[in-house]
This record gives structure tokens, sequence and C-alpha cells, in this order.
């Protein structure tokens, strides 16, 4: 129960990190271990959401390989995220 709600505080926050510009596909946490998916409408939004998420406190490593940003449909780019957290506790 207490995992599932540290998740659901992770998302949450991962979803604010976000904002208009992210969209998130994919949100894997296996441990300590986070990796997602997402999409977002321009090459700087994902840099730009890299910063943001840079700034969280419970981040150990955070990484966007340059190899997974890709541009897609109509303008948008994805790309994958991955990091590892400090804590589950946000």
């Amino acid at each position: 129960q207490k995992e599932s709600t540290n998740t659901a505080v992770i998302l949450t926050k991962l979803k604010e990190y976000a904002g208009a510009d992210i969209t998130l596909a994919e949100v894997t946490i296996s441990g300590l271990n986070l990796n997602m998916n997402a999409k977002a409408t321009s090459e700087a939004g994902v840099f730009a959401f890299k910063d943001r998420m840079a700034k969280e406190k419970n981040m150990n490593t955070l990484s966007v390989p340059i190899a997974s940003i890709h541009e897609i449909e109509n303008g948008l780019v994805s790309f994958s995220v991955q990091a590892t957290l400090k804590s589950l506790k946000w």
C-alpha cells in the first residue's frame, strides 16, 4: 500500500514537471530506477523538462540519451529518460 502511494506521488510530481509541453507515454519505476518514454512539442522542450527534473532533490542520476530523441508525427519529438532516485519518498 505504502509503495503504491509513493508511486502515485512520484507520478503526480512527474506530471507537474512535464507541464503542457510533455506527454508521458510510459513510466516504469522498479526499485529506485525510473524509466520513461515521452513526447514533447519540441526538442527544446525535452531539455527544459530534463532541467526541471534535475532540480528534484530525490533525483540521484538523470539521463536523456541524445540517441533516444526522434522527430515523429505532427512535429512532435519522442524521447526517453533514465534516472535513479535517492528515495521513493517524495
